[in-house]
């Protein structure tokens, strides 16, 4: 067990495909209802995108103007856990 670092900044994660079956672009629309009420977290989008979906995702995310979102591709093994554990939410 590994004590969480007290940090200023927070961190919602997604770590998925980035399909559209999965939801991505629901989640967007929250942040959009969310990011001002909330600024000391940060949005980190991580995942293959096997469909292309991520220009679409991307796109949203600028047309709601969103803050403090990341998009990344893929991650595995020990970097995937690394993900994880520092993800508040």
């Amino acid at each position: 067990y590994l004590p969480k670092v007290d940090r200023a900044r927070r961190t919602l994660l997604f770590l998925g495909r980035l399909h559209p079956v999965k939801g991505v672009d629901q989640l967007l629309q929250c942040w959009l209802a969310l990011q001002s009420s909330y600024p000391e977290w940060d949005l980190r989008i991580v995942g293959p995108d096997d469909t292309e979906n991520a220009i679409a995702l991307k796109g949203l995310a600028k047309r709601l103007g969103l803050e403090r979102i990341q998009f990344e591709g893929p991650i595995y093994g020990d970097e995937k856990f690394h993900a994880y554990r520092h993800a508040d939410l």
